[in-house]
């Protein structure tokens, strides 16, 4: 096998080469797993600022606000 792979001759007939890369038939299942993996990010992503949104929103409200904060509650995430 030289650094082209399989390949020896570039005349040769392309369907009878075969799969020239890894996984060959795995293109659905790693689509729809990437898919789901998406969705998934989305939602959590979307879930995890909406509540972090929505208690400053209150904290704003009820005069809690971030110059009643200490130190270390500013700087942890």
């Amino acid at each position: 096998m030289g650094p082209t792979g399989p390949i020896e001759s570039w005349t040769l007939d392309v369907h009878r080469l075969g799969p020239i890369y890894p996984f060959l038939g795995w293109e659905w299942v790693t689509f729809a797993l990437s898919a789901a993996f998406c969705v998934w990010f989305l939602i959590w992503k979307l879930s995890t600022e909406t509540a972090k949104y929505n208690d400053l929103s209150r904290r704003y409200s009820t005069g809690e606000g971030p110059e009643n904060e200490t130190e270390e509650k500013k700087l942890s995430p």
